[in-house]
């Protein structure tokens, strides 16, 4: 939230056209090549319980095994039946991606950058290719960090009730999305606009009412696992277990590899301009959030791949400088043929005066 003194950046214009073109061109490869695979064992636990609706289960909540029973309701109880909506949801993904760059001010180029680069991750294709948990995860958790990079920037009261939405329907897939606020929020009080949480009433409207529109999503669920002891947390410190020492080692090197290594020099990119340029100080918040993830995850034994949405924001906010340098030789090329700008008048002047003279007969 900016200052009454300060300017809000200005979006460009969205790249609608490339952009849906890679997001569409990414799901029909994914709806191409998903029967090359039988189900993963997840697919067939989803298939399973989908099949006995409840507002939670002892690992999970009931999101995915819903969207597991549409799909092969839809579509077909195969492989491709089921993996159909995680295409789709790959293509918002990737969409939601460049409005990210967008948001951070990437012009034409580094929106359409940002989404290929997206389509390209290995994490994209990886759970874009079967129905996980983490597949809906990935989509949603870039749709907060949209909303909360278009409150940051424009610091408008509307952006909050959608954001509170996007929680509560986060909290019917995995209750992971518990890890992410608090990373943001830190971030936002640690680095982020001046102002944006100040104890006033009227300040305090705009998370009051992010919190009551999460509630009628988050509420059944929640109150699921606290009738029952929380059982997800159960699950959750047996992963933990399981991951040791050596897992939580691996935190960024699985990141790396799974996000992948080709893309390094995006992200790298990224976190710099987060954290070092003052144009883009009020977005620093997400990179914060993500070395404050990074931390939990390590401290809690998490999986390597919980912080890995925010990579994808990250990504986004260093492709404007790769695309600015990829567009700068051709632009060049187009000087160099016209020629430097000052002697322009003087060839004008000159076809001039031949155009006067063959009007003369000379």
């Amino acid at each position: 939230m900016h200052t009454r003194g300060d300017a809000q950046p200005r979006l460009r214009l969205f790249a609608a056209g490339p952009v849906g073109g890679i997001a569409a061109a990414a799901a029909t490869l994914l709806i191409a090549l998903s029967s090359r695979y039988g189900f993963h064992r997840d697919e067939l636990y989803f298939l399973l319980v989908g099949q006995h609706p409840a507002w939670g289960y002892p690992d999970q909540p009931p999101l995915t095994p819903l969207l597991a029973r549409l799909g092969a309701e839809l579509f077909g109880s195969t492989p491709t039946g089921v993996r159909i909506l995680p295409a789709l949801l790959t293509a918002v993904t990737i969409t939601l991606t460049a409005l990210i760059a967008r948001e951070l001010g990437a012009g034409h180029g580094g929106q359409v950058l940002a989404a290929g680069a997206a389509a390209c991750s290995g994490y994209t294709l990886g759970i874009g290719h079967l129905l996980s948990t983490a597949t809906f995860d990935l989509t949603v958790w870039l749709a907060i960090i949209l909303l909360t990079l278009r409150l940051l920037r424009t610091g408008e009261f509307r952006w909050w009730p959608s954001l509170g939405a996007l929680v509560g329907i986060a909290l019917l897939n995995k209750l992971l999305v518990l890890g992410l606020l608090p990373a943001l929020a830190l971030g936002v009080l640690t680095a982020g606009p001046r102002g944006f949480f100040v104890p006033r009433p009227r300040a305090l409207l705009g998370p009051l009412t992010a919190v009551l529109a999460a509630l009628p999503f988050a509420i059944p669920t929640l109150w699921w696992q606290a009738v029952r002891g929380w059982p997800e947390l159960t699950v959750a410190h047996g992963i933990s277990a399981d991951v040791g020492i050596g897992g939580r080692l691996l935190v960024l090197p699985m990141q790396l590899l799974q996000f992948s290594p080709v893309l390094a020099p995006l992200w790298l990119t990224g976190l710099s301009r987060l954290l070092r340029r003052p144009d883009l100080r009020w977005a620093r918040p997400v990179a914060v959030a993500w070395v404050v993830l990074c931390l939990l995850v390590l401290a809690g034994g998490g999986k390597g791949y919980y912080p890995i949405p925010l990579l994808y924001a990250i990504s986004a906010a260093g492709c404007e400088p790769y695309a600015h340098w990829i567009r700068a030789p051709r632009q060049a090329g187009r000087r160099t043929a016209r020629g430097p700008a000052h002697q322009r008048p003087c060839r004008l002047a000159g076809a001039a005066r031949v155009g006067a003279d063959r009007a003369d007969g000379r």
